[in-house]
């Protein structure tokens, strides 16, 4: 038996990628792909008994604005973004294009035409103008929410998973677990672990040691969270407040303690267990190896996408958290 040309072979022979070859196969209108080029393509199908699809399949336009994104939360947001679902759309990315106006909102769709908008901020947080007017196109909010929104707002779970986390240290014997914030506690995803760090302790019966609660001093003047983190432990060991487990929100908090943790001859987790938050290439470098909870970006760029693609219509306000699961390494 003749074996089949595969898809591969069929790009070589065209000169071309394998995903124009697909395009092609599977009749997909997709921009880029020159009529001489497609009909090149169809000889090759042709002259190998290669059948093509009979279905046509539109292309799906999808604008993805980036607001206040920073290249690393950017880059985690790409992450999500699949091999297939890229080659099988047209995405169009957009950074700063919104800049909280409605108007610029309007203007974006009707550039474009998308079938869908996906709008994400680089921290967690509330929009600063009202979407709740534009129903141009199907609109998902990524990282962000805003009030009288009549759709879907896709959200990291920091104050569930937080709260299950610190639950779990508590059943483990962790009955003075401190918690370090930066000099942005005021953001919405800190108040998130604050408030799910506070309940995990009503639940379990704890009472809270307000010392263990570290914030940064705004008379004081800090290098980074590093530092933030660093003189807050620092203190916590001269002053001889008991803890036993530590949660940095952030991993760059966590440096700061181990920096603390080692010039005052402490071990970890021997002396002491920490979790930081993030799960940033530091908690990896860190020795020991940094516990972190994994912020799930990609996971939820892929639910933002798909609720593009199911193109429904909602009459009320929904948000979907997502998990922040712990990955667990050498310092717990």
């Amino acid at each position: 038996m003749k074996k089949r040309i595969t898809l591969k072979e069929i790009a070589k022979k065209c000169s071309v990628s394998t995903a124009t070859v697909s395009f092609v196969i599977n009749n997909k209108n997709r921009k880029g792909i020159s009529p001489s080029t497609w009909k090149k393509i169809e000889k090759v199908l042709f002259r190998y008994s290669y059948k093509k699809s009979k279905t046509f399949r539109k292309l799906r336009r999808i604008v993805f604005c980036f607001e206040s994104s920073s290249h690393l939360a950017t880059t985690r947001f790409l992450e999500g973004i699949g091999n297939d679902t890229l080659y099988e759309n047209e995405f169009i990315f957009l950074f700063n294009a919104i800049s909280n106006n409605l108007n610029n909102l309007e203007k974006v769709h009707n550039k474009y035409n998308p079938d869908g908008i996906i709008i994400s901020t680089g921290r967690t947080r509330q929009l600063d103008f009202d979407v709740s007017k534009f129903n141009s196109s199907n609109l998902v909010l990524l990282n962000c929410w805003a009030d009288n929104f009549k759709g879907i707002s896709i959200l990291p779970a920091d104050y569930y998973s937080t709260k299950d986390i610190i639950k779990e240290l508590i059943a483990k014997k962790k009955k003075n677990i401190a918690i370090i914030l930066p000099q942005q506690f005021y953001w919405q995803g800190y108040e998130d672990r604050l408030s799910g760090w506070r309940d995990a302790h009503y639940e379990s019966d704890l009472k809270i040691n307000a010392k263990l609660i570290c914030k940064p001093s705004k008379s004081k003047n800090y290098l980074s969270d590093s530092d933030v983190a660093y003189q807050a432990i620092d203190k916590l060991i001269k002053s001889k407040v008991k803890f036993d487990a530590i949660y940095a929100t952030n991993d760059y908090l966590a440096m700061g303690c181990y920096q603390a943790a080692k010039e005052n001859k402490l071990s970890i987790p021997k002396d002491f267990s920490i979790i930081g938050y993030d799960n940033s290439i530091t908690a990896t470098n860190l020795k020991p190896s940094l516990s972190s909870i994994q912020l799930p970006i990609a996971e939820m760029t892929e639910k933002a996408i798909q609720h593009i693609f199911d193109d429904k219509n909602y009459d009320e306000n929904f948000k979907i958290f997502v998990d922040c699961n712990l990955v667990i390494r050498h310092s717990i």
